[in-house]
């Protein structure tokens, strides 16, 4: 996150929120492990035994890696604004007129 904060800083964005959404994500791909699970019979008879396998092994894996904050994985949702300032500075190319 450092990292990526000095390349935000380094722009003229400013940072208006960052959550960790670790709990969401494992939350979420829980909730599609469960419903995958629940459809097998479907989705081999569809798609086949190999497919479920794969993405059964990567729904439960990232299940698995968001569900404990020991893990070095997470996710974050981060929102920026370009300042009002900077905003003004800039031309809207469908609005400028020539001339």
């Amino acid at each position: 996150m450092p990292e990526f904060i000095q390349a935000v800083s380094d722009q003229p964005l400013e940072v208006i929120r960052i959550d960790n959404d670790r709990l969401n994500y494992y939350l979420w791909t829980k909730q599609c492990n469960e419903r995958w699970e629940a459809n097998k019979d479907e989705i081999v008879e569809r798609e086949g035994e190999t497919l479920w396998k794969i993405y059964h092994l990567m729904i439960a894996g990232t299940a698995s890696i968001m569900s404990c904050s020991l893990h070095a994985t997470s996710a974050f949702r981060v929102v920026l604004e370009l300042p009002g300032d900077i905003q003004s500075l800039r031309t809207d190319p469908f609005t400028a007129t020539s001339g």
